[in-house]
């Protein structure tokens, strides 16, 4: 089973169930437009920002990952990518939850829960 996992290093938080996530690297570099026309870019590096619908959060793990991030914004991210489980310092902003809804055994859950996640660092561009 596929999950990402999200900590301080004191606590954490795992997401289940296999959930579908946006993953957006981005090329950080200076781009110029020569006298041609062309334009050049000179990248020095790939920052990756991850956008992860975690659905259902029980009230204690929405309340922990909340005070998770309360306590210190960077967190360890571990995920699933093309090349394996992977886990980098992202700076993860508040969760996103829209409403509640009561289970089969009368607990309240949370859903529609988004965590938005920036890497913080930045992955070298690996030579052409």
């Amino acid at each position: 089973m596929n999950k990402i996992t999200l900590s301080d290093g004191r606590d954490t938080v795992s997401i289940l169930s296999e959930p579908e996530f946006v993953w957006r690297p981005v090329l950080i570099g200076e781009r110029a437009v020569m006298a041609s026309g062309r334009t050049v870019m000179d990248a020095v590096g790939v920052k990756n920002t991850a956008e992860i619908p975690a659905g259902w959060l029980s009230p204690r793990d929405l309340a922990l990952l909340k005070r998770m991030i309360q306590r210190n914004a960077a967190l360890k991210v571990r995920y699933p990518t093309p090349e394996g489980y992977r886990e980098d310092l992202c700076f993860v902003d508040m969760p996103v939850f829209r409403a509640f809804r009561w289970g089969e055994d009368g607990v309240s859950q949370w859903y529609g829960v988004t965590v938005t996640a920036e890497q913080a660092g930045v992955d070298p561009v690996l030579p052409g």
